[in-house]
């Protein structure tokens, strides 16, 4: 899986998800949602619309390509999958160290 936050490989750690780049570990509940979704594609994530969006960039889980945001929706380009329905989630609860850019 891909970090939702800055499209990075995720490391698994006894269920859950961890971005090691930016130090952030997802739940096992967060993780397995994810993995359902983008990687499994075992089940559909809600497309609906938000009301407010932040200027984040957001990276699909299951392919790891910069993910279009527009009038409410983040969608990936190659897969048609949503993150709507984690955005919340992914930020209030979890917390991603910004990534060193002079590298």
């Amino acid at each position: 899986m891909f970090c939702p936050k800055c499209g990075s490989q995720m490391t698994d750690n006894s269920g859950a998800q961890v971005c090691m780049e930016g130090k952030m570990e997802l739940s096992p509940l967060l993780s397995s949602q994810l993995t359902e979704c983008f990687i499994e594609k075992s089940s559909t994530p809600s497309g609906a619309a938000l009301d407010t969006l932040t200027e984040e960039i957001w990276f699909c889980p299951g392919c790891g390509v910069k993910m279009d945001v527009s009038e409410g929706l983040v969608t990936c380009p190659k897969c048609n999958q949503s993150l709507n329905q984690f955005i919340r989630q992914l930020t209030e609860l979890y917390v991603h160290l910004p990534l060193n850019k002079d590298t």
